[in-house]
């Protein structure tokens, strides 16, 4: 058996006796760390949620490459629509699907040691609801990238981060963007860059589509995406990073500020994507070879 856990936080996470999973899920948190997943080759146990409010699923693969995908019920409870809330949004599904810490605890812990399932509760199969979604070793062939060499860093092009270095109060005011950095609208004037899509889980997926923004003295980058949780406005668009134009082409902005803001995600535990969606201003060979830059060391 190959066994890996993580988490979204920091990625790999020790398995027992190192790290026992009362102390991983004592963290688990539905804004900054909503996510636990643990690997038996290509098997695995996902909860995802709050402590408060969890679903725990189970993925087992057959021989002929299919799969049956299982989440975990109180008999007792409710068929009544419920929310769970993630990072990225969240899943829907129902008042008798939503369990709390404790239970998902002791789910992992008989999953590792092979032991029988906790009485009290059962599985519903909802492998239907998963058809069409793909491992990423599924995805489509990404063809081989020609070797390119991307244009020197202009001197004077610092970027910030927004994760790490958040546009600062007096500035966000100045260009008239919203203190929470996330505008309801496409902001004016952008372009698309590319995307790449990450396929860890059924339920954790992410989709990011990379926009340049000019922005008075300012080059922004922007990525939009689906809140599940916002009724009024589902539809997002976050500030990643920003940087100044004076002397700086769009193209060069664009390369520097994506591998800048994936360099300071790689560094909280992101690794390579898994498959690119759609180039756009930046060809596939200039992605892929910003993204060789970034995860040098990435297998």
């Amino acid at each position: 058996m190959s066994w890996k856990f993580s988490c979204e936080r920091t990625g790999e996470t020790p398995l027992p006796p190192e790290y026992s999973f009362s102390q991983a899920f004592n963290d688990l948190d539905p804004k900054t760390n909503s996510f636990y997943i643990l690997q038996n080759g290509d098997d695995y146990l996902q909860c995802g949620g709050s402590k408060e409010k969890c679903t725990v699923e189970l993925r087992e693969y057959l021989s002929n490459g299919s799969f049956e995908h299982y989440v975990f019920y109180d008999p007792a409870g409710s068929d009544e629509p419920a929310h769970i809330p993630m990072s990225k949004g969240g899943v829907h599904r129902q008042k008798k699907h939503c369990l709390n810490h404790l239970t998902a605890i002791k789910l992992f812990e008989c999953y590792f040691n092979g032991e029988q399932w906790p009485s009290g509760l059962s599985r519903e199969d909802i492998t239907d609801q998963f058809k069409g979604v793909r491992r990423p070793e599924d995805a489509p062939q990404q063809r081989v990238p020609l070797a390119v060499s991307l244009p020197p860093r202009p001197p004077s092009f610092q970027v910030y981060c927004d994760s790490v270095n958040p546009m600062p109060d007096d500035l966000l005011l100045k260009l008239n963007l919203p203190q929470s950095r996330e505008m309801r609208r496409s902001p004016r004037k952008t372009e698309y860059i590319g995307g790449v899509e990450w396929t860890w889980s059924p339920w954790h997926l992410r989709s990011d589509s990379y926009y340049l923004n000019p922005r008075r003295s300012l080059w922004l980058l922007w990525n939009p995406w689906w809140d599940d949780n916002d009724w009024n406005s589902a539809h997002k668009w976050s500030l990643c990073g920003y940087g100044p134009r004076k002397g700086v082409d769009a193209k060069t902005a664009a390369i520097y500020l994506l591998l800048d803001v994936w360099k300071a995600e790689a560094r909280r535990g992101l690794r390579h994507y898994h498959y690119m969606s759609k180039p756009g201003l930046l060809s596939y060979e200039e992605i892929s070879e910003i993204a060789r830059i970034v995860w040098r060391d990435d297998s």
